[in-house]
């Protein structure tokens, strides 16, 4: 279970949090406005796991971090630094970020124990009021019961996450095995039996 919680302005000192809230442009449109300060940006930190695949790219900079920050980060003025955490030791990582207050701004784990001892010690901020305002969208994507398990003491402390993709195993099948055999793409399990027997039998 992946849950996404916001500890931005988290002191280090175990400190009060505060949640820190991106510029926006006109709601008129429905659209983002690019804004014309020269302010300096505000830096959003977020935690990503880095799972150590052989071979890949930078966990906190590659196509999907940069697409983030043109998309999103540099419409809004802000900077998105990628905080990345070992998969294999979230839950120490955030351990140790939490009790030296450098924890990013946004934290991911899927740990919902972590979460609750995080909310109990004061160290998550409350979501709600920005949730309200700015979060349409993302509750009518996750819905009361899946925005539920963020809820401590009434109140949006955590947000979980929605798979896009539930499915974590699927199926190919050769369709030249099927020409060969003059076989349709099966569309039932006991249709995609058969066809596993004629293959077998062939």
């Amino acid at each position: 279970m992946l849950i996404v919680t916001a500890t931005a302005g988290c002191a280090p000192t175990g400190g009060q949090t505060s949640t820190q809230q991106p510029s926006t442009g006109s709601t008129d449109t429905g659209k983002t406005e690019t804004p014309t300060t020269t302010a300096k940006p505000v830096e959003l930190r977020v935690e990503v796991f880095d799972r150590g695949t052989p071979g890949q790219t930078p966990v906190d900079n590659n196509y999907w971090t940069k697409w983030i920050q043109e998309n999103f980060g540099d419409p809004n003025n802000i900077k998105v630094t990628f905080v990345p955490c070992p998969r294999s030791q979230e839950v120490d990582t955030l351990n140790v970020w939490m009790a030296t207050g450098d924890a990013p701004d946004i934290c991911l784990t899927y740990d919902v124990a972590t979460v609750y001892n995080y909310y109990k010690e004061g160290g998550l901020s409350d979501l709600t009021d920005a949730l309200n305002q700015y979060g349409a969208q993302l509750k009518q994507y996750l819905g009361d019961d899946l925005l539920s398990y963020g809820l401590y003491g009434g109140r949006q402390y955590a947000i979980i996450a929605k798979r896009v993709i539930q499915a974590n195993t699927g199926t190919f099948i050769r369709k030249d095995w099927l020409e060969k055999l003059g076989l349709p793409i099966p569309d039932t399990t006991d249709e995609f039996y058969q066809t596993l027997k004629a293959f077998k039998l062939s």
